[in-house]
């Protein structure tokens, strides 16, 4: 009977530790679940108008991109800092500016071809990267320093490659976007 009675206690031991966890398991993903989306909202764009854009902003954007046209704007939210992005075309490019409400740009990324890259940045691309397709590049620019956002495809999977124009690499982070 003991031999009987001895694995059978062991095995409803076993199931009740097992229920217990499952059971707090989905309480647990919500309450993940709440959170994450939480700070999805906290930091994610909100379009708005151009005409709701604090005058400075907009005055800023157009007297450093004096002939380009304005697509777009958002408003974020960083650590209590309100931020407006303009979306704007400027000589072919697209481009967004990064402006804090009194009118300062604090940075600006625009679209550029492989051939407007500095040689040096090409250099590296080359031989780090041999024959990874380019899915994009953005000329960043923020506290006028200048970088490169490199999005590759390498080893399959899809990376973010930041390189100084001397074509130094300054970062590389996995990237999920699928162009």
């Amino acid at each position: 009977m003991r031999q009987i009675v001895q694995p059978l206690m062991a095995g409803i031991a076993v199931c009740a530790l097992m229920a217990g966890t499952l059971l707090g398991a989905p309480e647990k993903k919500v309450a993940e679940k709440k959170l994450a989306e939480k700070k999805d909202a906290e930091s994610k764009d909100r379009e708005i108008a151009l005409d709701k854009v604090p005058r400075p902003v907009l005055a800023a954007v157009k007297k450093k991109f004096p002939d380009a046209k304005l697509d777009s704007a958002a408003k974020e939210t960083e650590e209590d800092e309100v931020l407006y992005e303009i979306f704007l075309k400027h000589k072919g490019h697209a481009i967004y500016a990064v402006c804090q409400a009194d009118g300062k740009i604090i940075e600006t990324a625009r679209e550029i071809s492989f051939k407007e890259l500095p040689k040096p940045v090409v250099e590296t691309l080359k031989k780090k990267y041999a024959k990874a397709p380019v899915y994009s590049i953005e000329e960043i620019t923020e506290d006028d320093a200048i970088s490169y956002d490199v999005l590759i495809k390498h080893a399959k999977k899809h990376l973010h490659v930041m390189l100084d124009p001397k074509g130094k690499l300054l970062d590389e982070q996995s990237g999920d976007e699928k162009e």
